[in-house]
């Protein structure tokens, strides 16, 4: 059967129902395309610059090296060449050594020769010839006079052994000995040339052997 439509007035709204249930979740959306690149950011400022480190200590002085060879201010080294005999007499003879010295000079010589006498027994000398006056000149030699170890010596002063023209006893033989010995020279007002002598004790031939070597040095 129908229903018969309300004449008499319309009738109050009826309470809401409860909700019904969530529905399922929806699927995920797809990923949104990356955005551009931004620009790059400006260069930072240098850092301040560090404090200089704390100086370390000194080392410790390392050992003094070994002093130098002798011989850097030598002003000159004369060397002879060859052998110089004397004659059968006691005239001197050249050694053909010599050096230049200046005015108002002192010089030290250091003598180191090699001699031969022609006969056992026979000494020698060496003196300096000096080209102009001078204040002193002077040498003095020493070799062996005995093989039980005595020595003989010689001195020479003034030019060319004017003032004493000393000569040593002789050599126990006939081979070369070593002859050591050493001379002053003081110069005067002038400059010059002091040139090496040698001679025999006797008239026996006696020989300056190549090898002499006379050292010079000005102080």
């Amino acid at each position: 059967m129908g229903w018969k439509p309300l004449t008499a007035g319309e009738g109050t709204q009826g309470p809401q129902g409860p909700a019904g249930p969530q529905g399922p979740a929806g699927a995920d959306g797809a990923a949104g395309t990356q955005g551009p690149q931004g620009p790059a950011g400006a260069d930072g400022a240098a850092g301040a610059q560090g404090i200089q480190g704390i100086q370390g200590i000194q080392g410790i002085q390392g050992p003094q090296g070994n002093p130098g060879t002798p011989g850097a201010d030598f002003l000159a080294r004369l060397v002879l060449a060859l052998d110089k005999p004397t004659a059968a007499n006691t005239t001197p003879v050249t050694l053909g050594l010599s050096f230049n010295y200046e005015p108002d000079s002192k010089y030290v010589i250091d003598i180191y020769a090699l001699v031969a006498p022609g006969a056992a027994g026979t000494g020698c000398g060496f003196m300096i010839d000096v080209s102009s006056a001078v204040t002193y000149v002077g040498t003095h030699v020493t070799h062996q006079l005995a093989a039980t170890g005595t020595l003989s010596g010689a001195s020479s002063i003034g030019d060319k052994a004017a003032t004493l023209s000393g000569v040593s006893s002789g050599m126990p033989g006939t081979q070369s000995y070593p002859v050591i010995g050493g001379g002053i020279l003081v110069t005067g007002a002038n400059a010059g040339t002091a040139e090496f002598f040698f001679r025999s004790e006797t008239t026996a031939v006696t020989t300056c052997k190549a090898g002499t070597i006379i050292l010079v040095t000005k102080v």
